[in-house]
């Protein structure tokens, strides 16, 4: 499990690309990196938990915080909260954000 998770971050690093527009052309090239993560963390479960970790892609805390000061610096009304881990979608818009 520690070993896959790795590999995906690895595929994570090595396709980084610029993504300053959050829209169709960012969510189709990470979908499939999107779709791994969320088997791998979650069994793309909406609704799981693992401390301070949940959703389909695990998102913790920092991260929709981190989002929400990138969305701040670029001038944007858009903010999370930490309920919207719990979205599958609105999880995905943070995780091309970040």
């Amino acid at each position: 499990m520690k070993k896959l998770k790795f590999i995906l971050l690895v595929i994570c690093l090595i396709f980084a690309v610029n993504t300053k527009t959050y829209g169709n052309s960012a969510f189709k090239y990470w979908e499939r990196v999107m779709d791994a993560i969320s088997y791998v963390e979650s069994k793309h479960n909406p609704n799981a938990k693992n401390g301070i970790y949940v959703g389909c892609l695990q998102i913790g805390p920092g991260m929709v915080h981190e989002c929400n000061n990138i969305l701040k610096k670029e001038n944007s009304e858009i903010r999370y909260t930490l309920n919207d881990r719990l979205n599958p979608i609105k999880s995905r818009e943070m995780f091309i954000i970040f």
